[in-house]
């Protein structure tokens, strides 16, 4: 009898442990909402980040679209979610975006709460860090993040690298993506990621790998399925690649947004529409079918566009530089770079300014000089190099 006893509860006991590792890593290859009815309620919540253990989640949580947004904080107890509670740095202000580093000792976030350098506090990223006494006062990551503008929904490395959504001046006046590398325990001068992942449009809420190996986030771009959609860059010998769509299992008509891999790498987490939070797994991605072709994609543009790379002398000493990056054709004068848009055969504009260029083959085939058309003026250049 006492041994059917411990048999029994040796069953309940494998159960429970399935069922929880069955909470964080979900197994299903169509999204399904995450916790429902106690993460995931009528309320808005998005952007699960959890610790390295899998075993306790933050989020951001909205119960009135016109009132504060709070970080919250559940924990993973005999396979059932808790009830979830505020964090214990979060509740006074306007917090959102949690997103816990690879170690678990720090917690990135965005935050309203005074700056001590604005006289109107906008959005700016924070960082607590993990205590004996539970996590630290918050600190402002300081004027090499933070701009006057809108900072928000930080992601980090292993080695600390903070990539981030910011709008700002040197932007597009809207949501760009920016990269802060940690030296010595200090975050450098933000840097723009540049026309490769920014659109035109939003570029929002970067979720990276802990080995930077690749990039998910949010855009507004052409070709999309919806109000936004989330895409993928695979990190090539330190050059990204041309984003893919995440494809229509994830991307829909509706707004997805603030992307996640778990840290086992098992599941995948976004959210969907004003606030719903979806979990995949993550071979349901099929990321080496997205590699593969980001890869096939540039090799078929780099057969196309290498007859127009070079310089061009437009005058002595300005040269207009053709460069191809991926599969995208790039060109630059007097220290300013933009993308060059296909419009017809050996025919592009420039995708900053009113510019029409044209390519001029010789007798061989290959490109001897381009015609640039502006407000009506013709300027040739020759092909020196």
């Amino acid at each position: 009898m006492k041994k059917s006893l411990l048999i029994a509860f040796a069953a309940f006991i494998l159960a429970f442990a399935f069922y929880g590792q069955m909470s964080f890593g979900q197994t299903s290859s169509m999204p399904k909402l995450f916790a429902e009815g106690i993460i995931e309620t009528s309320a808005d919540e998005y952007n699960p980040s959890f610790t390295p253990d899998g075993k306790t989640v933050y989020f951001t949580r909205r119960v009135d679209r016109k009132g504060n947004e709070t970080i919250m904080v559940s924990e993973l107890k005999i396979g059932k979610w808790s009830l979830p509670a505020t964090a214990s740095f979060s509740g006074k202000f306007y917090d959102k975006e949690p997103m816990v580093a690879p170690d678990g000792k720090r917690i990135f976030f965005a935050s309203t709460r005074p700056n001590g350098r604005d006289e109107k506090s906008n959005f700016d990223i924070w960082m607590v860090e993990k205590t004996k006494n539970g996590w630290s006062e918050a600190r402002n990551l300081a004027a090499n993040v933070n701009s006057s503008g809108y900072d928000n929904y930080p992601s980090v490395a292993k080695d600390g690298t903070l990539y981030f959504a910011s709008v700002r001046q040197d932007g597009r006046k809207d949501n760009d993506l920016y990269r802060s590398r940690l030296v010595n325990g200090e975050y450098q001068k933000a840097e723009n990621m540049g026309d490769i992942i920014n659109s035109s449009m939003t570029n929002a809420d970067p979720f990276i790998a802990p080995d930077q190996s690749y990039l998910i986030f949010c855009s507004v771009r052409e070709g999309g399925a919806g109000e936004g959609d989330l895409y993928v860059s695979f990190n090539e010998l330190g050059a990204w690649t041309v984003p893919q769509s995440l494809g229509k299992n994830i991307n829909t008509a509706e707004f997805e947004y603030t992307p996640l891999v778990s840290p086992d790498g098992k599941t995948f987490y976004f959210s969907r529409g004003w606030g719903e939070i979806f979990q995949i797994d993550f071979s349901a991605l099929n990321f080496s079918v997205l590699k593969q072709t980001a890869k096939e994609k540039a090799d078929v543009a780099k057969t196309a566009f290498d007859v127009y790379v070079g310089e061009y002398e437009i005058k002595p000493n300005l040269i207009f530089n053709v460069s191809l990056e991926n599969e995208r054709l790039f060109g630059a004068a007097n220290g300013n770079k933009s993308e060059l848009k296909m419009i017809g055969e050996n025919q592009f504009t420039d995708n900053k300014v009113d510019v029409k260029i044209t390519f001029i083959k010789d007798a061989d085939g290959k490109v001897a000089k381009l015609v640039l058309v502006e407000n009506g003026i013709e300027t040739a250049a020759k092909k020196i190099k």
